[in-house]
């Protein structure tokens, strides 16, 4: 393979022509042209991750029962609602899938409190092939029997550290698999868009779950918040 027939591959590949389209365009093997766009796919990979650039999104999900007016824009005040629940119990998934490299994902998964917890558990980043990023997802959201939605980078960074600077001004820590690479794998928050936290009054709403320690959390909010200023619900299990 010349130079030239490797630039010629390339120009034609940028006009999102098929490699089978491009062999018989320049009387090559699908093959040939198949391993030089893997190869290029593959440098182009490496060097970005040589310039210490982000690998570009995939795919971002969570639960279809999340509410869309948790969001906010720059500036605006959470809405006030009729009742301190919405449905979720405080809980979503966040799944966000970038594309490291041919036929492989980076993948992340949190586990968000928007109520009060922040971040709640953590699974990656780690890299998967995306034959295997179908059955992912699937134990990703398990535990939800809700259909997925597909979300922006934007809101996924603003779901998962919107919680993250909430359960921080609580004084509550994350979970300990959250660690910079998880973090840094959302990439770079600019807060433009965000999430209120909280009950419908702002204020911390403590559901404990059974992996929880009641004691130690309200322990905490009574010391940041002050007793009056927070909600608790005990299900049974709880420890």
């Amino acid at each position: 393979m010349t130079p030239e027939q490797t630039q010629e591959i390339l120009a034609l590949r940028v006009q999102s022509l098929t490699p089978k389209e491009i062999a018989r365009k320049l009387g090559l093997r699908p093959a040939e042209v198949t391993a030089i766009i893997r190869s290029e796919s593959e440098q182009s990979a490496q060097d970005r991750l040589d310039r210490g650039e982000m690998a570009p999104i995939y795919e971002c999900l969570i639960p279809n029962n999340f509410p869309d007016d948790r969001f906010l824009t720059l500036g605006e005040q959470h809405p006030k609602r009729s009742n301190s629940m919405d449905g979720t119990g405080g809980l979503t998934i966040v799944v966000v899938a970038r594309k490291s490299r041919p036929g492989k994902l980076m993948v992340c998964n949190y586990l968000v409190d928007y109520y009060c917890l922040g971040v709640k558990n953590v699974i990656g980043p780690k890299q998967i092939s995306e034959s295997e990023y179908p059955k992912f997802k699937e134990k990703c959201f398990q535990a939800f029997d809700n259909d997925l939605k597909t979300i922006t980078l934007e809101q996924a960074q603003a779901i998962v550290l919107s919680s993250l600077a909430y359960a921080n001004s609580l004084e509550m820590s994350p979970h300990p698999d959250f660690t910079e690479a998880a973090k840094s794998h959302l990439g770079l928050w600019d807060e433009k868009l965000s999430i209120w936290c909280g009950d419908s009054d702002g204020k911390p709403l403590f559901i404990a779950g059974p992996n929880d320690f009641p004691a130690k959390t309200m322990g905490i909010l009574d010391r940041s918040v002050g007793k009056a200023n927070y909600n608790f619900i005990s299900p049974i299990g709880t420890r």
